[in-house]
């Protein structure tokens, strides 16, 4: 006998419309504060994108925005707040808090973003620029890390011009069609030729093979600068979903190499949310986007980023 359609779809699936209904329900009753903690296990910056999508959601119910992220990709300590390990209050968002910091906490807490109607309310419309201001107004870099990216752009890009270039490997496929590796190096070239001033190139990737092979293939045409990144792929396996490695470190360097990206003159990436939120830290960001995500998976920022992508120095 055959199974009826919701009999074969789980449990967690079926209930979702209903967890939906209730969480913007809790939402509703908070009055002060947006008090919601995120439990989830994806990557780094497709959990910012649901903090902009909360941040969105307070600025038009006028609300100050507490957002933890406790998910155990990047931390080893149970439920700790690592997002507050990377980012701070600007100065106008801790006085706020601080002016509404009493009375008791009721957060609400969920694994997915899709346990609420944030994303559907606020990611179709977000913007590059709305994006920026909107995170630049709540948050800022720790200046622990500020000042490692300054050092290293300091000491490594001096005050030359530099190519940025963004590889994702790894689990991307799943995502976007992949870009062979001599079409990134192609299209690096056709840039620096229109640019003879620039000799260096910023290289990031969570493939270490295709940085070994990168750099074999540039050498005498530039200086190739790469990060020292301890946690990268040798074996074509996710870092961000696998259980080695140190999760603090790898979004320490996710958010570094990300930080360092926007900091270049020009950036030739593939599609990634890492790279995308390059061009949210600088909205100034040239860029040339080498593959275009699967139609059900073009999610903010590479869905606006396309429109702007300068396709002269694409290669085939």
């Amino acid at each position: 006998m055959r199974k009826s359609f919701a009999m074969s779809v789980p449990n967690s699936l079926r209930l979702l419309p209903v967890r939906r209904l209730l969480n913007d329900w809790r939402l509703s009753k908070q009055k002060v504060n947006l008090d919601i903690e995120i439990h989830a296990t994806v990557g780094f910056f497709a959990q910012l994108n649901w903090c902009l999508y909360a941040l969105a959601y307070c600025e038009q119910h006028n609300l100050n925005p507490r957002i933890r992220l406790t998910g155990p990709i990047y931390s080893d300590l149970p439920r700790h707040d690592w997002f507050h390990d990377f980012f701070e209050e600007t100065d106008a968002a801790v006085m706020t808090n601080e002016a509404s910091s009493l009375g008791p906490r009721h957060p609400l807490r969920i694994i997915t973003i899709q346990e609420t109607t944030l994303a559907v309310a606020y990611g179709t419309s977000m913007t590059i620029e709305n994006a920026h201001r909107l995170f630049s107004a709540f948050y800022r870099v720790n200046d622990m890390i500020a000042a490692h990216v300054d050092a290293f752009v300091k000491n490594e890009f001096s005050s030359d011009d530099v190519i940025g270039l963004h590889f994702r490997g790894t689990d991307k496929n799943t995502e976007a069609e992949p870009v062979d590796w001599a079409c990134c190096f192609r299209s690096v070239m056709k840039l620096a030729a229109d640019r003879p001033e620039v000799k260096k190139v910023f290289v990031s990737s969570d493939d270490a093979k295709f940085i070994e092979w990168f750099d074999k293939e540039a050498k005498g045409t530039l200086s190739v600068i790469v990060h020292p990144d301890q946690e990268r792929s040798w074996d074509g396996k996710a870092i961000h979903t696998s259980a080695l490695g140190n999760s603090s470190q790898k979004g320490f360097e996710a958010l570094v190499n990300c930080l360092l990206l926007s900091r270049c003159s020009a950036l030739i990436r593939t599609a990634s949310f890492l790279s995308g939120w390059s061009s949210i830290f600088n909205p100034d960001l040239s860029i040339t986007l080498l593959n275009k995500p699967y139609a059900n998976k073009c999610w903010f920022p590479d869905r606006e980023l396309i429109k702007r992508s300068d396709t002269r120095y694409c290669s085939a």
